[in-house]
């Protein structure tokens, strides 16, 4: 097994096949040119030669593309003396380096009729390429980047990238089919020839000694290479998969790229645990490697490539399918698709009238008479056959989220290479869309918020005029054009998000090239598209830019939920920017329900997706989990390349939703039987509400003045905020008296701590030390407070001065709010832990992690202590109010229950201000604020609302399956029909069995009404799908889709094939 593996090598007798080896390197006088000889295998207890080669030194750049720049070559034939394309190899070295070398034309491979059934005019097969397409000449000028380095090692992946991409993938397409297609799904490898000599008649061979890597032996091997049979196709029709694309030395059995294949779509991508596991296996049955990493390099390479070319024999077949399709179903886009030219595709917001530098870059809208391909592939139950429905509030739900996990660092560049079945949007789309959508907002007539003013102010430098305080002071607070919350809300929460964002970009100080990814996912968790992001925020033109692809590949008319962490955000921005205005109608918004707590009461009441109508029991959350499935790649990807990384990405997601796809029955029969037991609950509390004289009609009303009353512009915005520092103030009075008691108890544990015990003294002063900085740290924001408090406000501290139960009322209702900000923030950082925590791999991810875990535990102990006090000022107020010291009618506050953490739910009773405001206490409270009753039946009515919803969208999930299945029935059997080629045939009855399979999966999970009629495979073929299923479980063995058990009867006979339509 050679330690090193070079793409050329000199002629030496070669041994035979040997399996259980050891190796011994031999160094030989060679001259100052020469490296040492590769190692020579010898059987354990024997002397049988192998394979001796002499590796003169070269380049890294001549070690991936020989080149003859140094040494003169014979004049080579050009491409007008060939009647077909050519390569030209050079000749082999000789000992001598002043020897002439020489280059040798051959003429490409002949089509074979009937030999190879993908050869030749075969579907699958590559376009005839130009003859400057395969002239190889001995010097080649190599594909270079401007962002990449010049070094040679970079032109020499780059050389080697280009032969790849350009020139050998594509012939190797229909090879592999040929093979895959005689061996029945790689399952009989041992049936293809043997690699051996062979004599051209082109008289221009070169003999190429190779090392393949077989599951049980090592087989060292000589070829000779031209341009009528390559090395890569010889190797590739014998099992293996070179590591380079023009001279290997070294290649892999297929079934071991398979098997790693396999492992690594299941864990992280780590070539160099695998390859050195690989290392110490072959020690274990008697090979051993000239040094360690011998196989890194050359195995990372030929899993790379032929990866690439499963997936692009894939996306072949996927082509050759939808052209069956097309001749099926028909086109999906109207002749007249596009509603305007892409010339007015930046004026066609309304308020944009003059035409932009930067436009739109999507354009107009298409007609659509149903949603595309794409889509319907990417999930069956939601686009399968998506239809608007009037009677529901949202036709399909998606949502989106952003993860900053999945960074790379800067400076590891590669050699473009994209995936054949891309998720990730166009990084020049979005790039435009950035430039679009700065444009818009710099010209725009719209103002920015106040909140957005504030964060952006720097203290130091920026003093208001007195004219500019008023003005913004005084500003009525009102509900804009629109939208359902008052702008006060909408500024509060702006505000939060951004300083939580730039908490997170200020977190991490290291340059990263792609900070993260973004995706859009479906409420059955799969992916739909997917933005590679390069800047340090969770800017908001990344998620216009995948809702405006969304929507160009859906109909007219259909209806789309979106759920989003700050959903009220991207709401207010379309309506106050103009974008996505042709979709704006179309559109419903929610926030998820993970990130509900960071939002004010009253935007939880219309963007809680449990408060919100249409959207049945999603939550959004799909999201998360994503990240979560793709956790283990975040190490491997940090050091990747940015094509390699975006690459990786997309094999993951085709794994998961091929995994997904199988379980989408049970998806929906799991949520069918969560949404009958909450109607059933919701359901039973109503009736027991009804007893007490409120019906749904009732609860109903109750609801409507609830929302009414909770979303109401604030009367006057100079008063509010003086409440607001008022409560401030009062809040940080309480929390002063609470540091002191903690000061007073560290010292005394302090004094009391015994001069023996040096632990506990540390522990009782390092207590002492943060207890006063505490507060200190208070006093000074104290300080600050009460000194910018205005005249109304001090006059409101004086009357609370003077009437002790309104003082009293005052701090019990400033403590209270400033429980809630303090629980918002905790729960935030809480997200961020749940998100990174032990998925972080770096030492500073870990710091990261240990400084929000501990801010956490420090900030639970502060709540408790203020919700104590809360509940003392409770029992002092309803003292007072027993002692006849209160108001007549004054209502006293609820004290907070301390068993739980309060997790800032729309329902929670955190959010119960009753007793605390100064609202007019002649009139009776509503029964919503106070009745428990009304507030459980209020609850309970929401959710046999979202329950019925939940039924509606299961219904029209299962018939889009449906539809989607017969007609991919029908596409498939008709392809298998019109297919001239056998392997392409083959292709696709594999997939005609993974349909059956795929019918039977679902047909054990969902309803038996749904099979009332046929979805196309016959009984006999679910139930032998069903038995051989249930026999590989019982096996312990995983299913595998490429196996294809005989064909049970002739396709082309069988009527019930046909696809009548969805019904």
């Amino acid at each position: 097994m050679p330690g090193r593996f070079n793409e050329r090598t000199k002629h030496a007798p070669i041994a035979s096949s040997t399996s259980l080896v050891d190796a011994k390197p031999r160094k030989r006088s060679l001259g100052k040119n020469l490296h040492k000889f590769q190692p020579v295998f010898r059987l354990a207890g024997k002397t049988k030669k192998a394979v001796r080669v002499a590796l003169p030194k070269k380049s890294a750049a001549e070690d991936a593309e020989p080149s003859s720049a140094k040494r003169p070559s014979t004049p080579v034939p050009t491409n007008s003396s060939l009647s077909s394309p050519c390569l030209i190899f050079p000749a082999h070295p000789t000992s001598n380096p002043s020897t002439p070398r020489r280059s040798f034309v051959v003429p490409p491979t002949p089509t074979r009729l009937g030999a190879s059934p993908l050869l030749g005019a075969s579907p699958l097969s590559p376009s005839p390429p130009s003859n400057s397409e395969f002239n190889l000449s001995p010097i080649v000028t190599p594909f270079m980047n401007p962002d990449f380095k010049t070094s040679r090692h970079h032109r020499a992946t780059h050389q080697a990238w280009k032969a790849w991409q350009d020139k050998i993938i594509p012939r190797l397409v229909p090879i592999f089919s040929d093979v895959f297609f005689s061996t029945r799904g790689l399952q009989r490898l041992q049936d293809l020839p043997r690699l051996c000599r062979r004599i051209c008649t082109c008289a221009s061979t070169r003999l190429c000694k190779v090392s393949v890597w077989r599951m049980h032996e090592i087989q060292d091997v000589e070829i000779d290479v031209c341009q009528c049979v390559p090395a890569a196709e010889q190797l590739l029709r014998s099992g293996s998969f070179p590591s380079s694309p023009l001279l290997p030395s070294f290649a892999v059995d297929l079934h071991v790229l398979e098997l790693t294949r396999e492992v690594f779509l299941r864990t992280s991508p780590n070539n160099t645990a695998w390859t050195t596991a690989l290392e110490s296996f072959l020690r274990g049955l008697g090979f051993q490697l000239d040094h360690e990493g011998s196989l890194q390099r050359s195995f990372a390479s030929a899993l790379e490539w032929y990866l690439h070319l499963r997936n692009v024999v894939d996306a072949e077949v996927d082509e050759q399918q939808e052209k069956v399709r097309r001749d099926l179903v028909g086109p999906a886009v109207k002749d007249d698709q596009h509603l305007a030219s892409r010339a007015e595709a930046g004026t066609r917001h309304g308020e944009h009238k003059r035409p932009l530098d930067h436009p739109n870059p999507f354009g107009a809208p298409m007609h659509r008479t149903r949603a595309s391909e794409y889509l319907r592939r990417r999930c069956p139950a939601c686009f399968g056959d998506v239809k608007h429905d009037p009677s529901s509030t949202a036709d399909v739900c998606v949502c989106t989220d952003a993860c900053f996990t999945h960074k790379r660092e800067a400076g590891n560049m590669d050699p473009p290479k994209t995936h054949p079945r891309n998720v990730f949007l166009n990084p020049q789309t979005c790039e435009d869309m950035e430039q679009y959508v700065d444009e818009v907002r710099g010209s725009g007539p719209a103002r920015e918020s106040r909140a957005h003013k504030r964060c952006r102010r720097d203290a130091s430098t920026y003093s208001p005029s007195k004219e500019q305080v008023d003005n913004e002071d005084e500003e009525e607070d009102r509900v804009e054009e629109g939208l359902q919350v008052p702008k006060s809300v909408l500024d509060g929460c702006e505000e939060s998000f951004r300083a939580a964002d730039e908490s997170r970009m200020r977190s991490d100080a290291r340059e990263f090239d792609d900070t993260g990814v973004m995706a859009l996912l479906c409420r059955h968790d799969r992916v739909l598209w997917m933005a590679n992001m390069k800047s340090k925020g969770e800017k908001q033109f990344y998620v216009l830019a995948l809702l405006e692809t969304l929507f160009q590949h859906l109909p007219d008319d259909v209806m789309v939920a979106i759920l989003y962490d700050i959903a009220c955000q991207l709401h207010r921005s379309l309506h106050k920017w103009g974008f996505l205005a042709p979709f704006i109608t179309r559109m419903v918004f929610a926030v998820v329900v993970f990130h509900a707590f960071v939002h004010r009461l009253e935007c939880q009441v219309r963007y809680h997706p449990r408060k919100r109508e249409g959207l049945g029991f999603t939550s959004g959350e799909g999201c998360e989990r994503l990240w979560h499935q793709l956790s283990r790649l975040i190490g491997h990807l940090r050091i990747s390349g940015s094509y390699h990384r975006l690459y990786t990405l997309n094999a993951q997601v085709q794994f998961i939703e091929q995994n997904s796809l199988r379980t989408l029955g049970a998806w929906i029969s799991r949520r069918q039987a969560f949404s009958d037991e909450k109607r059933e609950m919701a359901q039973a509390i109503l009736a027991h509400v009804a007893t007490k004289g409120f019906d749904r009609d009732a609860l109903a009303k109750q609801w409507d003045l609830q929302v009414e009353a909770q979303t109401k512009p604030h009367p006057n915005r100079s008063k509010r905020l003086g409440i607001e520092a008022v409560n401030e103030v009062l809040a940080l009075r309480e929390e002063k008296k609470c540091a002191r008691v903690r000061v007073e108890e560290a010292q005394e544990a302090w004094d009391n701590a015994s001069e023996a015990e040096e632990h506990s003294q540390l522990m009782a002063r390092s207590a002492l030390l943060e207890a006063k900085m505490d507060l200190e740290s208070i006093e000074e924001s104290l300080k600050q407070k009460e000194a910018v408090l205005g005249i109304d406000s001090r006059a409101r501290l004086n009357k609370a001065k003077s009437n002790k139960f309104f003082e009293q009322r005052m701090n019990a209702l400033a403590l209270k709010t400033r429980i809630r900000d303090l629980l918002r923030s905790r729960n935030m950082e809480l997200s961020e832990l749940k998100r990174s925590g032990h998925r972080q791999q770096g030492s500073s991810d870990w710091k990261l992690r240990n400084a929000i875990a501990s801010s956490v535990s420090k900030r639970l102990p502060r709540i408790r202590r203020l919700v104590g006090e809360f509940n003392k000022l409770c029992a002092k107020l309803a003292d007072m109010a027993i002692h006849n010291q209160a108001p007549r009618g004054a209502k006293i506050p609820v004290p907070i229950v301390t068993k739980k953490v309060p997790n800032l739910d729309v329902d929670d009773k955190i959010w119960d201000d009753v007793g605390l405001t100064d609202e007019d206490s002649s009139s009776a409270p509503p029964d919503w604020l106070v009745n428990e009753s009304v507030k459980e039946g209020i609850k309970a009515l929401l959710d046999e609302r979202r329950a019925l919803e939940e039924d509606r969208f299961l219904r029209n999930e299962r018939r889009s399956m449906k539809a989607w299945f017969q007609e991919e029935w029908s596409v498939i059997n008709h392809a298998i029909c019109t297919a001239g080629d056998p392997a392409l045939q083959y292709q696709f009855e594999i997939r005609r069995v993974k349909l059956i399979e795929l019918c039977a999966d679902w047909r054990k999970d969902l309803p038996a009404e749904d099979f009332e009629t046929n979805w196309g495979p016959s009984d006999s073929d679910l139930s032998q799908a069903q038995e051989k299923m249930h026999q590989r479980h019982r096996n312990g063995d995983p299913v595998n889709s490429d196996e294809l058990s005989v064909i049970q009867e002739d396709v082309c006979e069988n009527d019930s094939w046909e696809w009548g339509g969805p019904e």
